[in-house]
């Protein structure tokens, strides 16, 4: 019955065409490759992918008759801010990715995947994998915003939060060095408080505060709501998006309750991992009205060719948990990374925000040979009070998160 079927035509939130209108049966439309390849997905005799995936699980892709067309998807995408992003991060042969979310619903702004030099065209899957294999690459697999790693100093939203929420005292003088872990570049900073730890990233101060504090159990269950198992069990490796309504997240955590681990843990090294995707939704919930987490989800709604309205979203998104609900510890929250943004220059960089949030982070993926994960997070609110957050990331580089700055 598909063979003989046209596909539904895809928009994004302004209700602008994504795909070609079909007119043949059977194929899928043809699409922009470089900026919807990875989202909407292909649909060949290599198989089906992305939101093109999700529409055939769920039987939206066809009618019930010959000749019929399939229902027309309208995401929540935008098609400036994906290009915007496509052009922030694809460059060379460097694993990276961009989303941007509504961090008030989890609506997707934009993805974009970038796992190796060669690019995926949905139209033409053949010239793809030939490149690929070419490339004696297997990184396609692994999709970069929803795939693991250790997420560096990104952790220290979380470790800020646990800090807060156990009500230790904030003060503490740093020598340069708690146990094994130092500065970046050795810097010894002083007495200093949670807000100018966060700013200047100070490895010593999360970690002691952490290990010496707060403390396991405090930390753990922060853990847990900020969307990061805790138990002794890590999740798998690589979580799937369910680009409909599903968990996007992965994250984990083996940690025991020994102070080492637990310092290491601090600073996003060693057996804590997070998704970009993860991560996202930590900055998200510092910016978000409600101080939540959200699912992500891309299909605000589906038209079938009758005109019926089915999977739509509702008009009041609520989140699936609230690390950050209590009105003092969410401004606190936002006290403190904002001046983090202020010292990354993001204020000057976006002067009608009336409220900037980030952390960068630099996870040690190969310290010999100084190969790094870096990320900036960032949570926006605008001069009309909507609020954006945001994830850059890059794999495998030799450079730290002060290169995504720029």
């Amino acid at each position: 019955l598909r063979a003989s079927q046209l596909e539904g035509q895809f928009f994004d939130a302004a209700g602008n065409p994504l795909t070609e209108e079909s007119t043949t049966p059977g194929p899928a439309a043809i699409l922009q490759p470089e900026l919807w390849s990875w989202i909407i997905g292909y649909n060949n005799k290599f198989g089906v992918s992305g939101i093109r995936k999700t529409l055939r699980d769920a039987g939206y892709d066809v009618g019930d008759h010959v000749g019929a067309r399939g229902a027309a998807c309208y995401l929540t995408l935008d098609t400036e801010l994906q290009a915007l992003a496509y052009e922030l991060c694809c460059t060379g042969d460097v694993r990276s990715c961009c989303v941007v979310i509504d961090a008030d619903t989890g609506g997707i702004l934009a993805y974009i995947n970038h796992p190796s030099a060669v690019e995926l065209d949905a139209n033409q899957m053949s010239d793809t994998w030939k490149a690929e294999a070419e490339a004696s690459s297997s990184r396609y697999w692994y999709p970069v915003p929803t795939t693991t790693s250790m997420c560096g100093s990104t952790m220290k939203i979380v470790d800020a939060a646990s800090i807060l929420k156990a009500g230790v005292e904030q003060s503490y003088t740093d020598t340069g060095e708690y146990g094994n872990i130092h500065n970046h570049n050795n810097r010894v900073y002083g007495t200093v408080d949670l807000a100018e730890s966060a700013k200047n990233s100070i490895n010593t101060y999360f970690s002691s505060k952490i290990a010496e504090d707060v403390g396991y159990e405090t930390w753990a269950s922060t853990c847990q709501e900020f969307g990061i198992n805790a138990g002794q069990e890590p999740m798998a490796e690589e979580c799937i998006i369910r680009l409909e309504n599903g968990d996007t997240t992965a994250a984990s955590q083996q940690v025991a309750g020994e102070k080492a681990e637990l310092a290491l843990a601090a600073i996003g090294q060693a057996k804590v991992q997070a998704a970009p995707v993860t991560i996202l939704r930590w900055v998200s919930a510092v910016i978000s009205r409600s101080g939540g987490l959200y699912k992500l989800f891309c299909i605000h709604h589906l038209e079938q060719e009758d005109g019926t309205v089915v999977l739509e979203q509702p008009e009041e998104i609520e989140p699936v948990s609230t690390p950050l609900a209590e009105e003092a510890l969410h401004s606190e929250m936002q006290k403190v990374f904002s001046a983090a943004a202020e010292k990354y220059g993001l204020y000057k960089a976006a002067p009608k925000a009336s409220l900037i949030v980030s952390k960068t982070g630099t996870a040690e993926i190969d310290p010999a040979a100084d190969i790094n994960d870096t990320y900036i997070a960032v949570g926006l609110r605008t001069a009309s009070r909507r609020n954006l957050a945001f994830i850059l990331s890059r794999h495998g580089v030799q450079e730290t998160s002060t290169a995504l700055l720029s």
